[in-house]
């Protein structure tokens, strides 16, 4: 057995040959190569070799004693713990059924040998380029993986968490409606009363106003569904412009004089009493222009 001295280990080869010359000349050549090299004489040697020490390549002689060099990479690629390492044969033999043989059982490649030492090297960096290139392959596919797992839970996390907000969007609007429909109903009760003075009434009025808008806004709330899905369309019909800001007028008239400040409506004589345009989406542009001012 002969180990690589230098720092840089290029590869780990097991050479497998029933002449000890050929080991020699192979195994001292590889080593000043920089690969780590391990050298066994007979097929059942080269099997535990393989299985233990898991070599990156092997280079494999045919005619041995007892088991030659087919059986060994047949038995090789039989066994998942060393069926992925390449072989190379290298024979004397040079008949193109030869060949194919070392091919169908499992061989990348076949030196015939008298080798070159230059030729033997170029195939044995070919394979190992090719075996580099594989696992690389292998592990962005296993990270790719990874992260198509990661991107799954966190979309779910995100399904989970969307789900949540609107199921507790739907539970606070429940929550936020009912003393809501209560303050309506006193507010219709109470404009009945006969002994109100007119202040009061056009002070319920303007509550009761108010309190539909806010109902208004709570039941789009609960549409959230189609909020985030991007559908939000406009429901266009026609309604008359001046109701809609005699009634923010009323609405926002304590809140300025609540700050000293004067609210006073004036609408051009150009501008047409009857629009047609989604008067909720416009009643909610107006409410916070008009509060953003106050």
């Amino acid at each position: 057995m002969t180990t690589n001295k230098t720092e840089n280990n290029k590869g780990n080869i097991l050479i497998v040959d029933d002449t000890p010359e050929n080991l020699q000349v192979l195994s001292a050549t590889l080593s000043d190569r920089g690969y780590k090299v391990r050298g066994v004489i007979n097929g059942k040697m080269a099997i535990r070799a393989a299985r233990s020490g898991s070599p990156d390549l092997i280079l494999l002689d045919i005619k041995m004693p007892e088991m030659d060099g087919y059986e060994v990479c047949t038995q090789l690629k039989l066994d998942p713990k060393t069926s992925e390492i390449p072989v190379i044969f290298i024979s004397a033999l040079d008949e193109v059924l030869d060949k194919v043989t070392a091919f169908k059982v499992g061989g990348v490649d076949f030196i015939t040998k008298p080798f070159h030492v230059a030729e033997v090297l170029a195939r044995i960096e070919h394979q190992l380029t090719i075996q580099r290139l594989k696992k690389q392959l292998i592990d962005r596919n296993t990270e790719l993986q990874q992260e198509i797992i990661e991107r799954k839970k966190a979309e779910e996390a995100a399904a989970a968490a969307s789900l949540a907000k609107s199921q507790f969007v739907a539970n606070m609007s429940h929550e936020l409606r009912t003393p809501l429909n209560a303050i309506l109903g006193f507010t219709q009760v109470m404009s009945r009363d006969s002994l109100l003075s007119h202040e009061n009434i056009e002070n319920l009025r303007i509550i009761n106003r108010s309190g539909q808008h806010l109902l208004e806004l709570i039941n789009d709330v609960l549409d959230l569904s189609k909020i985030e899905a991007g559908i939000i369309g406009l429901d266009e019909r026609s309604f008359d412009l001046y109701q809609l800001l005699d009634t923010l007028e009323e609405m926002f008239q304590i809140k300025a004089e609540t700050k000293n400040l004067q609210l006073r409506f004036s609408v051009q004589p150009n501008v047409p009493q009857y629009i047609k345009t989604d008067e909720k989406k416009l009643r909610v542009c107006l409410i916070n222009l008009l509060g953003n001012a106050l």
